[in-house]
């Protein structure tokens, strides 16, 4: 997969400047927006562009960058290997023709790398891109060197931001599912039921939803007490139990954190 891979930076910039029209990579690309916004457009669809978005597209990819307010983006061109290199690419055309056959260029790209990646989260490489862009800007020994290392660490976390991403939607669904039927599970012991680490796992919902885990579980807790709470007459120490707190107090403490009464008041109303 990387394992072997050498990357060689062709070329990096942080810039405003961009050419509008339809183009064809000549090589792989990495786009990271700083500030501004607009839109990625590819043959496939069209991807919103906003601060820590982050575009992935291989050689050969007919793309089009539009903004809609001034962006400032990081743009690195590079290579896989180092027999990415040496081909000059001179049969790629830079401008896209319209019913213009494109010779997808796989030769030296990771199978994983093979199709446009676009992570809306992306702010994870502007450290790898602030150092590679670094390393443009001097003439020392081994700044290519040094580039081609936090490439390759860039592509792995790109890779692995991107499997988090893919999995979303249904690990999300299967998470929300788990808290639904037992609010007395807590992030440990939903992430085996489910079988990932608990870290992984907070990090595929947070980037979906916004909230760690455990606020997420807390917020269905409370949510679940409280029309307990004004529904019914069952006991505190019950319904604590039955939503995942360790005692009636804890009830009580976290109820009145969140909605500013008791819950004997709240059972009043």
């Amino acid at each position: 997969m990387l394992t072997d891979t050498e990357p060689f930076v062709r070329y990096a910039a942080k810039s405003t400047y961009f050419i509008d029209n339809m183009l064809i990579a000549r090589d792989c690309r990495i786009l990271f927006i700083i500030s501004g916004k607009g839109s990625f457009e590819l043959l496939s669809g069209t991807h919103p562009l906003l601060p820590g978005t982050l575009v992935y597209y291989p050689a050969g990819t007919p793309y089009h960058i539009r903004a809609t307010s001034e962006m400032l983006f990081y743009t690195v061109n590079f290579d896989f290997t180092s027999e990415m290199r040496t081909e000059k690419r001179a049969f790629v055309p830079n401008v896209y023709r319209p019913n213009t056959p494109i010779e997808a260029i796989s030769c030296g790209i990771p199978i994983v790398f093979r199709e446009p990646i676009v992570i809306r989260h992306g702010e994870f490489a502007e450290t790898e891109l602030k150092k590679i862009y670094s390393e443009s800007l001097r003439s020392q020994p081994c700044a290519e060197l040094a580039s081609s290392a936090y490439m390759k660490l860039l592509l792995i976390n790109i890779y692995r931001n991107a499997a988090i991403t893919s999995e979303q939607p249904s690990l999300n669904m299967r998470i929300k599912d788990c808290v639904a039927n037992d609010l007395t599970l807590n992030n440990i012991q939903i992430a085996e039921r489910l079988s990932y680490h608990p870290y992984y796992l907070n990090e595929v919902f947070k980037k979906s939803e916004g909230i760690s885990l455990h606020q997420y579980i807390m917020r269905e807790r409370l949510a679940r007490a409280k029309d307990l709470i004004t529904a019914t007459n069952r006991s505190f120490e019950s319904i604590a139990q039955e939503c995942g707190f360790s005692s009636d107090s804890h009830l009580s403490r976290s109820i009145n954190r969140e909605y500013g009464i008791t819950p004997s008041k709240m059972r009043k109303l």
